[in-house]
């Protein structure tokens, strides 16, 4: 056994605490061998696992004991063809020791040149891949992300080991410890409300992966990432490790975790309501294998509070199961510019809760406003390729350029670590990532906008803030040609008339605020695809985003025969289902509801519902089905049902470009340009990006 090493100390941004390291090694007895069958390979008793740290008096040394019952997986490998020939579990009935015999009767040796050992078996898994016709055995290794907290101790189990022999001369096993180790105490006020720590690496986004589903190499003694979905027990690598309790002050608490270099961590104090207490470090230092890292003393007062610090919560829910969730971002505002980012967030959730269903359905919602600060302002600009031409020091390394703002990116991976750490339901677990749709608001004043989705459901929308300094307007205009024919994909286009453009309000005078509505309302949030098209493009075949994990574009049937709001909207319009509609709604939707050809950017073969919405030109008006998706969506998150009549007792069709009744609409996002006002007549920005995982 080695003795304590040299105490190193680090500096933490919000606590001061010593960081120490201990050896742990341990040493195994022989594991006697016997023949049986191998009908008993089972794990039924992998958890009863119980290996637990014993601290000398001193506290300058801890020994691995084994303890009765420990179970290990011994494996017999022939090396050189890289084949598994033999597996055993050996159980030992030693107490309380650093040696111990375990035993089998049921161990078949065979043809055999090499033995591995893994404690504890229920932590092991076995897994084969082939290279250029080669047969390799990787050892899948299922580091638990969330662990027991245990006074003066680790969950047993968790000490984690491997044994060696490259020849099968000796029945000596000599384990080494895979993991490290994290000790720390506590002190104050709060200890006795703690539920639950969890320690994230990284400070923000770039900490490496120290719990979940791995590989592990014995000849290296390293780990990889690689997710193997065929042996993965928790979704794949993760970057916490969560310590459930209760918690004493003064007591020494472990957690175990995969070796690492971290660049700063986070630590998160929750109490039983799910309040918190943040603590974070910038500093780096090393998690070394079986060692001891210890945190020192850390004080939690009896000061939680229910937000991170920096996070607002502008919304508040009051009805459904659970909280809908939204993020609203900034990128490239200083740290003089942080009132300007607030400012303009509050802009942007005032005005998407002013449009239907958004204003109706609002109280379903949590609004997070997450402050980012940024080194300079405005966003890089590209050569519209890619290629950053004026670089821009920003938080989430925001860019775009050229005319088309195809190029429009951001640091994705950055931005879902950044809320990841700040939305309370996903730091106590209620939501993941995957339902909390983030608006990121990037302060520059030139033209852009896009929406990236994952097949998922995790989206961004991206918007700057055009023309917000100058208080210029935006004009967008509908499509110049028409199919002549709603029903046939063969139909000649036609020119749009200027009666058709005076009835829809086209064109749209509006701010930034109505890209909001589109990229976060629209695509973000609502799932819906771009409705407008190009004259030449013809969609054929099915709309593959239906049967995403989070389906997208249900705004966009693939058939003029068979369109999805056949039964919800134009069945109920020709009163062919029992739902009852108010008679002063009916006029508005008996002359917009039918079969659109157009959408999707396809002039031809793609149907829509009504003629015009903001997924075409950006107007404050989400079309009837829209609104329905949109609804299904927010009662889904809530953990509620969606009920159709429901729907349209609460319904308001109102079009603030068309309709008289917008009068309640507010003046920055009403779609008219007052006297005087400098007007930028721009394009239609580009559709979603989509990532499939």
């Amino acid at each position: 056994m080695r003795k304590l090493s040299n105490l190193a100390t680090m500096a933490l941004a919000v606590f001061a605490v010593s960081c120490s390291e201990q050896a742990l090694e341990i040493s195994v007895a022989p594991a006697a061998a016997e023949q049986g069958s191998e009908k008993v390979f089972y794990a039924s008793f992998d958890n009863e696992t119980k290996s637990y740290l014993s601290m000398n008096g001193d506290g300058t040394h801890a020994d691995v004991l084994w303890n009765a019952g420990d179970k290990l997986l011994v494996w017999g490998l022939r090396r050189g063809d890289d084949f598994v020939v033999s597996t055993g579990y050996f159980t030992t009935q030693d107490e309380g020791t650093l040696t111990a015999s375990f035993s089998s009767s049921y161990w078949h040796p065979g043809d055999i040149n090499e033995i591995r050992a893994f404690y504890p078996s229920n932590l092991w898994l076995l897994s084969y891949s082939r290279v250029d016709g080669g047969k390799y055995v990787n050892h899948a290794v299922l580091v638990p992300p969330v662990q027991q907290a245990v006074a003066g101790g680790l969950e047993k189990g968790l000490s984690m080991a491997v044994a060696q022999n490259n020849s099968t001369d000796t029945d000596e096993l000599h384990f080494k410890n895979v993991l490290s180790f994290i000790r720390f105490r506590l002190s104050g006020s709060g200890v006795n409300k703690l539920s639950k720590i969890r320690l994230y690496s990284g400070v923000d986004y770039n900490g490496p992966v120290i719990s979940g589903d791995g590989i592990y190499s014995p000849e290296t003694m390293s780990f990889t990432s690689t997710y193997y979905p065929s042996v993965a027990r928790y979704g794949g690598c993760l970057k916490y490790v969560e310590l459930r309790g209760p918690f004493v002050a003064g007591e020494d608490y472990y957690i175990a975790v995969r070796p690492c270099t971290l660049d700063g961590f986070n630590l998160r104090f929750f109490d039983d309501e799910g309040n918190i207490i943040s603590k974070s470090s910038d500093k780096t230092f090393e998690l070394q294998r079986s060692r001891i890292s210890d945190f020192g003393t850390i004080t939690i007062e009896d000061t939680f509070g229910d937000l991170p610090s920096g996070v607002e919560r502008y919304m508040t829910h009051t009805k459904g199961s659970k909280p809908v969730c939204i993020a609203v971002l900034g990128d490239a505002f200083t740290a003089n510019e942080q009132d300007k980012f607030k400012s303009a967030a509050h802009k942007a959730v005032d005005a998407l809760f002013s449009v239907e269903p958004y204003k109706t359905y609002k109280d379903y919602f949590n609004v997070y406003i997450m402050p980012a600060v940024s080194n300079e302002s405005g966003a890089s600009v590209t050569d519209g390729y890619g290629n950053i031409t004026e670089p821009h020091d920003t938080y989430f390394a925001t860019r775009w350029g050229g005319a088309a703002y195809k190029d429009m990116e951001t640091n994705s991976a950055r931005v879902f670590h950044f809320v990841s750490y700040r939305c309370p339901e996903i730091l106590n677990g209620e939501l993941t990532i995957d339902e909390v749709p983030v608006l990121l608001i990037v302060n520059d004043n030139r033209y852009a906008g896009t929406c990236w989705n994952w097949t998922v459901g995790r989206s961004i929308g991206i918007v700057p803030t055009v023309y917000a300094d100058t208080g210029g307007k935006l004009m967008v205009g509908f499509m110049k040609q028409v199919p002549e024919n709603n029903e046939s994909p063969d139909s000649e286009l036609r020119s749009v008339t200027g009666e058709e453009l005076s009835a829809i309000g086209s064109p749209v005078v509006g701010t930034w605020l109505n890209i909001v509505i589109h990229e976060f309302g629209g695509h973000s949030f609502g799932k819906l695809a771009d409705e407008y098209w190009y004259d030449t493009i013809r969609g054929e075949g099915p709309i593959d985003a239906h049967t995403w994990t989070e389906p997208r574009s249900l705004n966009i049937s693939a058939s003029y025969n068979d369109v999805l709001w056949q039964s919800e909207v134009l069945d109920v319009m020709n009163g062919k289902t029992d739902i009852t509609v108010d008679p002063e709604k009916i006029g508005f939707y008996s002359s917009r509801e039918g079969i659109f050809q157009g959408g999707a950017l396809c002039a031809l073969g793609r149907w829509r519902s009504e003629f015009v919405s903001c997924m075409i030109d950006n107007r404050l008006y989400f079309s009837l089905w829209q609104r329905m998706l949109i609804v299904k969506r927010i009662m889904s998150l809530a953990g509620e049902t969606f009920d159709l009549q429901d729907f349209y007792d609460k319904d308001v069709p109102y079009d603030p470009q068309r309709d008289s009744q917008a009068a309640s609409v507010p003046a920055q996002i009403a779609g008219k340009a007052g006297k005087g006002t400098i007007v930028h007549e721009v394009p239609m920005l580009p559709p979603p990006r989509t990532f499939y995982y």
